[in-house]
């Protein structure tokens, strides 16, 4: 929208809406630990499938296992996979 200007009211608003994260995304969980992304089931119960790839106290996994949470509640962000030194193939 060139030439116009926002509302900062509604900006703000904007950034607190929760978005989805990205299958086949590392994010980081509010226990410390990075996962990985893999399925995003819509059909409610267990709705996240995520692989454990690092834990919290920074020992990678090379068996990953897979769990499953209600929601996104304990996401906390993603996590650049390059900064952290990870090659995403390898949990394919």
């Amino acid at each position: 929208m060139s030439g116009n200007h926002l509302h900062p009211e509604y900006v703000e608003k904007f950034y607190g809406v929760p978005r989805p994260f990205s299958c086949w995304h590392p994010v980081r969980l509010n226990n410390d630990e990075i996962a990985l992304m893999i399925d995003r089931n819509h059909l409610g119960e267990h709705s996240l499938k995520l692989k454990l790839i690092i834990t919290a106290e920074g020992r990678r996994l090379k068996d990953a296992p897979e769990f499953n949470l209600p929601d996104s509640s304990r996401i906390l962000a993603e996590v650049d996979p390059l900064l952290k030194g990870l090659q995403i193939e390898n949990y394919l």
